[in-house]
Parts: C-alpha cells; structure tokens; sequence
C-alpha cells in the first residue's frame, strides 16, 4: 500500500511539471534564468572536477607507459629481421663496375665492394680477415703467399667459383692492353693453382702484399672470351656479375642522375644481409643528393660536404666519423714549363698555412699532413722535420734564384709567372683549391683555379697530365705502398704519379722498400722515401680529412671506426637492418 501511495505521488508531481512545461511563458524562463545564476559557481566547480579527474587519468596513464617502455628498452633488444631496401646518395656517376678498373671512380668502388669479393677484406678498424680465402700461410723465404679457399662459392648466375678465376683476374691485370690501374701492384707476381686453391709467387719479400689480396675477382666464365683490349667497354663493367652480398638488378642512367639497383644475394657464401636490396643513386649535385634526402627518397649520404652537415644535424639523422689513410695534397707537375723549378716548388711550400687550408676546406674536421705517409701507419715518418710557413723565407728563395716583381707579378727572365691549378668541383677540394691559390698569390704568382667534375678531371686532365698543378685526395692504404704514388714508371696513365716526377735516388729506395726483410729495414727505406720527397717537393701535403657518412637513423648497425677506402664502410653490411622484433636480452 505505501509503495502504490509513493508511486501515485510521483506519477502527480511528474504530471504537473508535463503540464508546466506545456504552459510555459517568458516570465518563467527568466525565472529559470535567476535560479541559475545563483546555482553556476557551484556547476563550474562541479566543471572543474571533472576536468581535474580526466587530465589526472590520462597524465597517470602516460606516466605507466612512459615508465613501462623504458623498463622494456632496458630489457629487450632489437633481432633484425629481414625486409627493406636501403637506399644511398653520392655524387657522380657511374663509369666502370669493374674492380681491376673501379680504383679511379669512387662511386664504382663503392657498387664493387657490394657485388664483387676477394680473398681477404678489411674488417673492423682496418683488420685484414678471411673473405673467399679459408686460410692463408707464407714460406720461410717471404716470398710465396698460399691461400686455400672456400667450397661451394658460386657467381652471381649460379656458375662455381674457383681458383682459375683467380688465376683469370690477375692475368688480366697483369697484361699491359688492359690498363689497369692495378698493374704495377701485381706486376711480377707469378699466380699459380694448387690443390686447393691459389698461391702468389713475388720476386722479393713484400711486407705490404697481403693488403693486395682484397683484390675483387672476376668471372673467368664470362670474360675470357672477351679481346683484352675491349674489356674496357664491354657491357659486364655495368651489368657485373660477382659473388658479394648483393647482385646487379639494373642501371637506370638519365642526364643528371643515375640509379644502380642491387637485390640480396641468396646463394652469398658468407653471413646473408637482412636487408632485401641496395640502391644507389648518383647525383651530379649536392643539392639534389639533399633534395632527395628530405623527399626521404635516399637514406644516406656519402662525403657530406661541411653544409650538408650542418643542415641535416636536426633531420633524426645519424653522422658516422671515419678516419681513413688519405691525404690531400697539391701535386706539381714537375714537367711543366715554371714548376720544373725546385726553388719555385719550395717557396710556394714555405707559404702553405696549412692549419689554416684545413679549417677553410674541411672545418678543421682532420689532421694536419706533413709527410708522404699518414700518421697513425705502419711506417709512418720518424725523426723527419716538418714543414715550415714563411712567406719571408719564399721570397728570399726566388730572389736568390733569378725571380723578379713587376708589380706584384712574379716574373722569371721576362715572363709572369701563372700557374694552371685543376681541381675536383666537390665543396672540400674548391675550398682548398681557392686557399691554396690565395697562398701562392703571396709571391706574385697567377693562378687560373679550374673546378672541374670528376669525369672530366680524369679524362682532360688527370690521363693527359695536363695541368701545372692538381690538388687531390689520395687513398694509400693501411700498409702504404709508395711505389704506385713516386716511381717513375708511374709518370704516364694509368700510373699515379700525378707530378710526372723522376728521380732515380727515389726509384731505388722504392725498390728497396718492396723487398725489405723486416719492419725495420722497411722503416728506414720509408724515411729515406720521404726525406727525398719534402726535399725535392714535387708535392705539398696539406691535410689528412676525416671521412664522413650521414645516414637516417633508421637504419641499423652501421658503426664508425677506421676503415682503409671510403667504401669500406661496407664491411659490416651483413649487418645493417631496417626491420626488426623486440625480444628479451636474454633469450
């Protein structure tokens, strides 16, 4: 009964307020008006409340997720996982994919050390380990290297791998119609098989020759019927074919940009790369490597120049120091017309500031280069004296040589003194070339700066020796080898001897150091080397870069260090991953 009263009471005050509403007028809605104004402050508190209680969910939530993910980065890892392609930026094009050839490309080496290997490699911090080669011994006279290799090594088509590819490599080499630039690294060598695998025959002891069995090899199968002389422009040096991580998918060339498309190699005999393929992509310009950088069409940029630098620092970027065995150094041309003068080659060396070059090239980003080999090497300089800057001193030189002012033209025996300076167009070598001519043009000296692309730096000036003067970045190695860089059967191309320098004193101590028993006598062969050099200055070296490599940061496993070339960045490629599962540290 009180409950049917309770609910008859209700049903009646609902009823009224129906009827209200019905019959409302204006009076009551600003009734209903004063009601709430005297009611909002407590609706705003009750607002707030709610507010208060939502931000202080979400704030706790983030703060246990926050706190869970840092506890989990603590106690998982990435495990790489195959997928992706990697995709880089780097200037110039793509002349030879060959690797008796690639040596004067850098943009070849680098597509080489992908595709192609030897029978050792450059490792971690410049280590030499076993690449096609299983185990390696030398005889008791240090004359005779024994390699075993591999089994079950295939080409990039599927044909086996063997020792007459190796055979077939050096042969071509060796054969003076190729012209490779590798020929007087293995000229002598007597390349032989055995039972399992290869062995070289040198004539004298070479301290430095293990370095040269990084040689990538070549198939036998596919060009051994090819005339020696058309090796040089046969279709295999861009469509090659190796036995390296990655394989040649295509080359797809346009006016000002070039793509070389590589696949992972499923049949690599060694440890297989995670991703699924490399593309190279070769840009004329800086600007377009960074335009495409920012377009995310390209992960990673080889060489950046100090500008690039700066611009991608806040782009999750990663930059990767390198420090490399390599020098820029300006090479006078011993033969032409005003440099055949030592004197005017040594007081253009005394007004060299070459901190100063180094901070105006590269940042100040390297090391100060006084001597033929780097610090840090094998064989490096001892008790040498480093070279001086007085431009007071220069002039007392050429003075005292015949050299005359008119004006502030330097003259020797009526004629102005110029001089034509050739150059890569790469921002660090412009830079240098522009500060070493302003030195020189304390003297009174012309200079005609050319800043020229690669391609028509090697075959206008570089193959012709055409030029009074070339500044130039050199890669010596991690067991130098001067031979190739000052004998004087290097004068002509495809020799390295870029100042055409001849001096049978220094012939003789290059000779001599090839056949050194010991690291000793090696030494004192090298301080001879480099004594001559820094007398007779048919060079001036300058600085000692530090390599460079800036990469997205989502790309994985690469690792600064020191590395020999440029394009042993590589080494670890195996290694590098876009994909990944995160699994517990211990598992």
């Amino acid at each position: 009964m009180n409950l049917k009263r309770l609910f008859l009471r209700h049903s009646l005050k609902i009823q009224k307020q129906i009827i209200r509403l019905k019959n409302l007028e204006l009076d009551d809605f600003h009734d209903l008006y004063i009601f709430a104004s005297r009611k909002l402050y407590r609706i705003i508190h009750l607002r707030n409340l709610v507010i208060f209680c939502i931000v202080f969910v979400v704030v706790v939530t983030l703060m246990f997720f926050s706190s869970f993910s840092q506890i989990a980065a603590y106690y998982t890892k990435d495990k790489p996982v195959n997928g992706g392609v990697y995709s880089e930026g780097m200037m110039g094009k793509f002349l030879r994919i060959n690797p008796i050839y690639s040596q004067t490309n850098q943009d070849d080496e680098n597509a080489a050390s992908l595709i192609f290997s030897g029978l050792m490699k450059e490792g971690k911090d410049r280590a030499l380990t076993y690449d096609m080669a299983s185990k390696w011994s030398l005889s008791a006279d240090q004359k005779t290297y024994t390699f075993e290799l591999k089994k079950g090594i295939k080409w990039q088509d599927g044909a086996s791998f063997g020792p007459d590819d190796v055979l077939f490599t050096i042969g071509l080499i060796q054969n003076t119609d190729v012209r490779s630039p590798l020929y007087e690294t293995w000229k002598g060598v007597k390349a032989e098989k055995t039972e399992n695998g290869v062995k070289f025959t040198l004539n004298a002891p070479d301290q430095s020759f293990l370095e040269n069995t990084t040689l990538k090899i070549l198939p036998k199968h596919i060009l051994e019927k090819i005339p020696v002389r058309d090796i040089q422009t046969v279709d295999f040096n861009i469509k090659p074919v190796g036995t390296g991580p990655f394989k040649f998918v295509s080359l797809d060339k346009e006016q000002d940009h070039e793509t070389l498309t590589l696949a992972r190699n499923e049949d690599f005999y060694g440890k297989k790369p995670y991703l699924d393929g490399v593309k190279l992509e070769s840009f004329l310009y800086e600007k377009d490597i960074l335009d495409a950088y920012s377009r995310r069409n390209v992960m990673g940029i080889g060489d950046p120049s100090l500008t690039a630098i700066s611009e991608l620092k806040d782009k999750n970027t990663n930059l990767y120091e390198y420090n490399i065995p390599r020098y820029v150094a300006v090479f006078f041309n011993t033969q032409s017309q005003f440099l055949k003068d030592k004197n005017l080659r040594s007081a253009l060396s005394l007004t060299v500031d070459k901190k100063d070059v180094l901070g105006q090239a590269a940042g100040g980003r390297g090391l100060v280069q006084n001597y033929p080999v780097s610090p840090g090497l094998v064989a490096e300089a001892s008790d040498l004296p480093k070279a001086a800057v007085s431009v007071g001193q220069a002039k007392d030189v050429l003075k005292n040589a015949g050299y005359t002012l008119k004006g502030k033209q330097l003259q020797l025996n009526g004629k102005d003194v110029s001089l034509k300076i050739v150059t890569a167009d790469s921002e660090e070598l412009s830079k240098t070339a522009d500060a070493v001519a302003k030195e020189f043009g304390q003297l009174g000296v012309k200079t005609d700066v050319r800043k020229v692309d690669m391609t028509a730096l090697q075959q206008e000036y570089l193959r012709p020796r055409s030029y009074d003067a070339v500044i130039l970045g050199e890669d010596i190695g991690a067991y130098p080898d001067l031979f190739s860089f000052w004998h004087s059967s290097q004068v002509n191309d495809p020799g390295l001897n870029f100042s055409e320098y001849k001096n049978p004193e220094l012939d003789k101590y290059l000779e001599l150091e090839r056949e050194a028993a010991n690291d000793s006598d090696r030494q004192a062969r090298i301080n001879d080397i480099q004594r001559i050099i820094l007398e007779d200055v048919p060079a001036v070296y300058l600085y000692d870069p530090f390599y460079y490599f800036a990469a997205s940061s989502k790309i994985k496993g690469m690792e600064s260090g020191k590395i020999v070339s440029p394009e042993d960045r590589f080494w670890n490629i195996s290694d590098w991953y876009l994909k990944a599962d995160k699994v517990m540290i211990d598992s």
